[in-house]
C-alpha cells in the first residue's frame, strides 16, 4: 500500500526500483528492501506500474494508467508524460533483419519513449 500511496503523489513519479526504496525507507525502516524491490516488480508484473527505459537506461516505473508516452531530456532528465496524435495502433511493425519472421506475432501493447533535449538545457 505504501507503494500505490507513493505514486499517487502527482509530484513523485517515473521513478526507479531504488528510488521507491530510499523514499519508503525513510518514513519507514522497518520495512524490508527486499521486500520493496519485490512489491515494485510485482505491482509492474501485474500492470498497476508501468516500466519504461528513461535516461541513460535507467528502468523507471509510472503509475499513469491511461495510455501514454513519455519525452525525455537527455541532458537533465526531465521526464513528460505525453499523447501522440494519431494512434500508435495504427503503426505497423516490420523486422530489421529479414530471416525474423514476426506475421504470427500479438501485439497487445505499444511504448514509444522520445528523447532529446528540454527547452531550460538547450537554453
Amino acid at each position: 500500500m505504501m507503494i500505490l500511496e507513493l505514486f499517487q503523489n502527482p509530484s513523485i513519479n517515473h521513478l526507479s526500483c531504488e528510488e521507491v526504496v530510499k523514499t519508503l525507507m525513510k518514513h519507514d525502516k522497518s520495512i524490508g528492501q527486499a521486500t520493496l524491490y519485490q512489491n515494485v516488480n510485482l505491482l509492474a508484473d501485474e500492470g498497476i506500474l508501468t516500466r519504461f527505459t528513461g535516461p541513460e537506461g535507467l528502468l523507471l516505473h509510472d503509475a499513469t494508467q491511461n495510455h501514454h508516452h513519455h519525452i525525455v531530456c537527455k541532458k537533465c532528465g526531465t521526464i513528460i508524460d505525453i499523447l501522440i496524435e494519431g494512434h500508435c495502433d495504427n503503426l505497423k511493425p516490420y523486422p530489421l533483419h529479414e530471416n525474423d519472421d514476426i506475421s504470427d506475432w500479438e501485439i497487445n501493447h505499444v511504448m514509444l519513449e522520445f528523447y532529446g533535449t528540454c527547452p531550460d538545457c538547450a537554453a
